[in-house]
């Protein structure tokens, strides 16, 4: 999601509590940053288990969603949720699942993880630049 100026609007953080994107707090867009005095647009969050885009926006902004080439995918894996968050949740599953597919960390991203053991929804995105491709090819063979 992106505001009329072309700057993209991030994602609300991770709440472990939720399993999920935090709630929207709708506040959001209230102060201006202090760099470039371009108001924020608001908030947003996707919840992958129920399929919807939830939204706030800040009175005037103009948003421009767009879509992208990503693989959604899904694991299940015999834990607990407590067992995944003691072996350092989200984070660490990204990077596992990163490392095992050869791609840029910042290209995965989950999106929702629910009990039935531990359910693992995630995204793997493309890379944003070319400079990450050059990275990727030079450091995909090592190990440590």
């Amino acid at each position: 999601m992106y505001d009329s100026a072309g700057v993209e609007l991030t994602q609300n953080g991770w709440d472990e509590d939720l399993g999920g994107p935090a709630y929207l707090t709708k506040t959001a867009g209230v102060m201006s940053d202090a760099l470039t005095d371009y108001p924020n647009c608001g908030e947003w969050r996707y919840k992958g288990l129920e399929n919807y885009l939830d939204f706030y926006l800040t009175p005037g902004c103009e948003i421009e969603i767009r879509k992208r080439d990503a693989i959604l995918s899904a694991v299940r894996m015999e834990w607990t949720l407590a067992e995944f968050y003691e072996e350092g949740g989200t984070t660490t599953f990204a990077d596992r699942v990163s490392a095992a597919l050869g791609v840029h960390a910042s290209q995965v991203k989950v999106v929702a993880v629910y009990y039935g053991s531990v359910n693992v929804e995630y995204i793997i995105d493309t890379l944003p630049d070319e400079e990450y491709y050059e990275e990727a090819e030079l450091t995909a063979g090592l190990t440590e």
